[in-house]
């Protein structure tokens, strides 16, 4: 549902996917938002029943959405689903790279729940600015996790700026010190706003191993 106006010149992203998919040569034929969710219903069973405007009415649906569940389902039956839980061997086995005594710490990028997108939704969301406003308040431009034994060797206390350098590039950041993580160890939210562009783009291959993959850093005082 939307809840602002866009500023002049801005397209939702239906639109922009329809422009691109022009400039491709398909021709996506939506003449609204509500178009899209229409087609997506058809062709997924387990969203038959999902539409725009039951979306915009409450806080979501829980799939399935069929004819036998048009409101949603409560809790999934696993006794009736069609295939059992099984499990994968993991493809891939990565090395993982051990911290040295100019760059001490392991560093561990991820998901976080009040920084991602850059924080567009975040900021503009009632439920979430509840959620999660006083963190956002504290760390406006992301954090780098911590362990207080960590802070005390570096010398910073909480929300204090600090400079998380790797071989390959460096970004400043407030350090958030926690008993999350471990000695040696630090965390940092994907999106902080210098990580992009300073940081991560020096470990794309690093960062094709997922969420386990470490950088090894040093934290400086700022």
């Amino acid at each position: 549902m939307k809840k602002i106006e866009p500023e002049e010149g801005l397209l939702p992203g239906w639109k922009l996917y329809v422009m691109i998919a022009e400039k491709a040569g398909l021709s996506w034929k939506y003449a609204k938002v509500s178009e899209v969710m229409d087609e997506i219903a058809r062709l997924t069973p387990t969203y038959a029943g999902v539409s725009h405007a039951k979306l915009s009415d409450g806080f979501g649906m829980q799939w399935p959405v069929d004819g036998k569940n048009p409101k949603g389902t409560k809790r999934f039956d696993v006794a009736k689903a069609g295939r059992k839980l099984s499990f994968y061997k993991v493809s891939d086995v990565f090395e993982v790279p051990a911290a040295k005594e100019q760059f001490p710490f392991l560093l561990m990028v991820g998901k976080a729940q009040h920084f991602w997108h850059q924080n567009n939704l975040m900021k503009k969301t009632h439920i979430p600015m509840r959620e999660y406003n006083a963190t956002l308040m504290d760390y406006p431009e992301g954090y780098v996790e911590i362990c207080p034994q960590s802070a005390k060797e570096i010398g910073v206390r909480d929300r204090w700026p600090v400079r998380v350098v790797s071989p390959h590039g460096e970004m400043r950041v407030a350090a958030k010190v926690s008993e999350d993580v471990k000695p040696d160890t630090a965390y940092a939210p994907y999106f902080v706003q210098e990580m992009i562009s300073r940081f991560l783009l020096g470990h794309t291959e690093v960062l094709r191993q997922g969420e386990d993959a470490t950088i090894p850093v040093r934290i400086e005082k700022v």
